[in-house]
């Protein structure tokens, strides 16, 4: 896997089946305003942003693309400004999530490739894909380029699945998928090997649990899950929805005990349309930004302990 990047200097300042049932909550934006506007991102190449992960090589960097495009921006997370713009060597079905974790190069994006549902003429696939490429170093001028993608295709044991939601593990690799759905089911999937290879073929994920959210009568959007992330500590996960973000899990504990852990429901901040998430790298909250047809977006940040 290699990275051909126009250099240019600029520094940046087992199986576990599991079914979780929540009580509905009512939700209200102006009740829980509890959100920091970090910034507004305007580049007209990032069209509808639609996943956040927060890069290992480069501190104070959230990568961001966008639905149907092979376009990549690296932002400042402290003011949003765009301080990368990479395209990858692919064009996307439809990628729905973005996450950063460990791979035999170091650290890479992994991007998920997952959504049934494209903007783009034709049937609707029944294999997906994880895309995955080396991060970039910009300390080194990596600002801009090709990213080179190695790419894994995957189908359901169960059918075709509309999805919108991808997690990476911090430490081990392992990959998940969470699907969506009209009705708040989601079903967590991941590969059979726990990094796959290159070459693989079309893999059949394993369903290792299934996760009911909270409905809201007359508002599917409530309950749909948009995108998730892992804890840098491995111990906790994020759902969010268009309207609602929960949390999974207790420190110190096992990823698996989050899979079966009561949920606590966190700050939502109130986006038209949410369907991005992502850890501060030190834990100490979560960015988002929302869905838009153009910019400008907005990035925000929760302080979450």
């Amino acid at each position: 896997m290699t990275i051909q990047l126009a250099r240019r200097s600029r520094g940046v300042a087992a199986m576990i089946a599991v079914a979780v049932t929540l009580a509905v909550l009512p939700w209200t934006a102006a009740a829980e305003p509890g959100y920091t506007v970090i910034g507004t991102v305007t580049d007209p190449e990032l069209i509808e942003p639609s996943g956040l992960a927060a890069s290992r090589v480069n501190p104070g960097v959230l990568y961001t693309h966008g639905e149907d495009n092979p376009y990549v921006v690296a932002l400042d997370s402290t003011d949003a400004s765009v301080v990368g713009r990479y395209r990858a060597d692919l064009v996307p079905w439809d990628w729905e999530d973005a996450a950063v974790g460990p791979c035999p190069t170091g650290s890479c994006i992994y991007f998920g490739d997952i959504g049934k549902e494209s903007g783009r003429a034709g049937p609707q696939p029944t294999t997906f894909a994880i895309h995955r490429v080396a991060e970039p170093d910009l300390a080194e001028g990596e600002s801009s380029g090709t990213l080179h993608v190695d790419t894994f295709r995957f189908a359901y044991p169960d059918g075709a699945k509309n999805a919108e939601a991808l997690m990476v593990h911090p430490v081990n690799g392992r990959i998940y998928v969470l699907t969506k759905s009209n009705t708040g089911w989601s079903g967590i999937y991941t590969f059979p090997k726990r990094v796959p290879q290159p070459g693989d073929g079309i893999a059949t994920l394993r369903k290792v649990g299934e996760l009911q959210l909270p409905t809201r009568e007359g508002d599917t959007n409530f309950s749909k899950v948009t995108a998730a992330a892992i804890h840098p500590k491995a111990d906790r996960f994020l759902i969010r929805t268009y309207k609602a973000v929960y949390e999974f899990g207790r420190p110190g504990k096992d990823l698996d005990k989050a899979f079966v852990a009561d949920p606590v429901r966190l700050v939502d901040t109130a986006e038209r349309q949410g369907e991005t998430i992502e850890y501060a790298p030190d834990g100490s909250g979560y960015f988002t930004m929302g869905e838009e047809n153009a910019p400008p977006y907005t990035l925000k940040f929760v302080a979450h302990g």
